[in-house]
């Protein structure tokens, strides 16, 4: 699993690297008739993920449009003759720019209209703002004009830090497959590689902004489409999800219809926060079927599991094995009260032994197959009936649908 959550986040993200690092390394194979459209290209890219981000209340992507085309804008855009900058201050601002994205990607997503993100481009302006006025201050023309010893020791500090990023954006990315956190790490390598093999030319350095407007806007494209299609709650994919597949399931599948035994009595006894707990284990084991299985959150405490190209016979080991991790799974309840109450006070109860109640809940199953004489309404509403036969043998069990 914690290969398919790095690979959902980053696989595309980093197909676009590569194929932009080649273009970089090969401009001379552009048209030039793109070159015009490629200089003022980042700048339409800013303004429709600025666009976008704000609708979606995503502080991170907002911010970081908006930086990477400042960047571009102070140091790569304009000529010699006409740059707000001077050399100096653009080579400070191309040093500071991976530290401010180093401290964005570590920041968690809070939301652009609040008090957390105005703060945090209060920080950004000051930061820029206290940058520029050094690189004007005489301590700093006395450093530049005493040779480059200084220069590889900065760049790979620098370097070292972004790596050190690199792995955390990683384990944001593992524990919590966020595609935002992907875009955020494949920029943070751009950079990287900007630094390490500097551009060969103007246009390069054109075409890196472009990149890196274009994984952002990658990034929003992905997670809208995530927000349509995946549950929320518990990160399967959603009904919507499940209805774009059995608009074309194929001729041959099976579709399992599974339900949490009890759930209603449980979520009355312990509460909605722990039927909500309850609902995000299931699914995070349903999640690990084998055999082919992919799991869907159909509704309410009902989930799908679909297998394409398969059998009932073929299938049912798999089901009956995952329903027997669910049954001997032991969930722990923790009263509210007992809950630390700040995040310190958590990690340090982290390594303790657990001493509260477990609980454990199961699910019923009920399979059934694709035959000539049924479609895939059908197909899905012998599976419910095979489902409902499960609760009436006493649930905890799989029935199959035996018609032929």
């Amino acid at each position: 699993m914690t290969i398919s959550r790095i690979l959902h986040s980053l696989l595309i993200p980093l197909i676009i690297l590569s194929c932009g690092l080649w273009l970089i390394y090969h401009d001379d194979i552009l048209p030039e008739i793109l070159v015009p459209i490629l200089v003022y290209l980042p700048f339409a890219s800013a303004t429709v993920i600025v666009l976008i981000a704000y609708q979606f209340n995503l502080y991170r992507l907002f911010t970081l449009a908006c930086l990477m085309a400042s960047w571009y804008f102070l140091t790569d855009f304009q000529s010699i003759d006409t740059a707000i900058l001077t050399p100096n201050q653009q080579q400070l601002l191309i040093w500071l720019l991976p530290i401010v994205l180093i401290g964005l990607g570590w920041l968690p997503e809070r939301g652009i209209r609040t008090l957390y993100g105005i703060i945090g481009w209060l920080v950004i302006a000051v930061v820029v703002t206290a940058a520029v006025y050094f690189s004007q201050t005489q301590f700093y023309q006395t450093i530049v004009q005493s040779g480059l010893q200084w220069y590889k020791p900065v760049s790979w500090l620098i370097l070292a830090i972004l790596v050190v990023s690199c792995a955390h954006q990683i384990v944001k990315i593992w524990r919590r497959d966020s595609v935002i956190d992907g875009v955020m790490l494949i920029i943070i390598i751009a950079i990287s590689w900007y630094y390490l093999f500097p551009a060969p030319s103007e246009l390069s350095k054109i075409l890196l902004h472009n990149i890196s407007q274009f994984l952002i806007v990658w990034g929003l494209i992905k997670h809208s489409h995530d927000l349509a299609y995946r549950d929320e709650l518990t990160g399967l994919p959603s009904r919507r999800a499940l209805n774009e597949w059995l608009k074309a399931p194929g001729r041959k599948y099976v579709i399992a219809m599974l339900d949490i035994d009890h759930f209603k009595k449980f979520n009355d006894r312990y509460g909605h926060d722990v039927g909500d707990d309850v609902l995000k284990v299931v699914a995070s084991r349903l999640n690990r079927i084998t055999g082919g299985g992919r799991a869907y959150r159909y509704g309410g405490e009902e989930f799908t599991i679909v297998f394409s190209g398969k059998d009932s016979h073929e299938c049912t080991p798999h089901l009956e094995a995952v329903r027997e991790d669910i049954a001997h799974y032991k969930i722990s309840l923790r009263e509210t009260k007992q809950r630390p109450k700040s995040a310190n006070k958590g990690r340090k109860q982290r390594g303790r032994g657990y001493q509260g109640k477990r609980i454990s809940v199961t699910i019923s199953v009920g399979v059934a197959a694709r035959t000539a004489e049924r479609n895939v309404e059908q197909v899905i509403k012998a599976a419910d009936k095979a489902l409902y036969k499960a609760k009436k043998a006493g649930r905890n069990c799989l029935v199959a649908d035996k018609s032929k």
